[in-house]
């Protein structure tokens, strides 16, 4: 429920960002001195990538509360986590492929890295891993 959360406020937030772009356009909207149009631009470029983050953090917070509660050792690095789940769970091909993706896109997000990752929308994200999650609960 918390990754649809997420997914619903970036819905939220896409939506303010829009309304603001057109009143600036059309000169409803005024900002105030400490704010810049590039500033609002610069927010709402980022939007969607800021709530990949906010997502996937959600969804680490996840694989380690199974791993706690099934006292297996947290792996430091999420690649790792994700595997280990994955394996104790029987999770493989597609849904596991799919969620490293989600995974790769949010690492060149954070650290701001050019590899050419595809973007993942976040629709397709939240798809992916509540999709991985769903699989979890039948063990958990």
């Amino acid at each position: 429920m918390r990754l649809k959360a997420v997914e619903r406020e970036h819905n939220a937030m896409r939506l303010a960002a829009d309304h603001l772009l057109v009143g600036l356009q059309e000169g409803t909207l005024a900002l105030g001195k400490e704010l810049r149009r590039a500033d609002i631009n610069s927010a709402s470029d980022g939007l969607e990538g800021t709530y990949i983050i906010r997502l996937f953090s959600q969804f680490e917070r996840a694989l380690k509360r199974f791993l706690r509660d099934k006292k297996i050792n947290i792996p430091r690095h999420a690649e790792r986590l994700i595997n280990r789940v994955a394996a104790r769970i029987g999770i493989a091909g597609d849904i596991l492929a799919n969620t490293h993706k989600v995974r790769e896109y949010r690492n060149d997000l954070v650290h701001h890295l050019q590899r050419g990752n595809e973007p993942v929308p976040i629709r397709k994200a939240t798809s992916y891993v509540c999709t991985f999650l769903d699989r979890l609960q039948r063990d958990w």
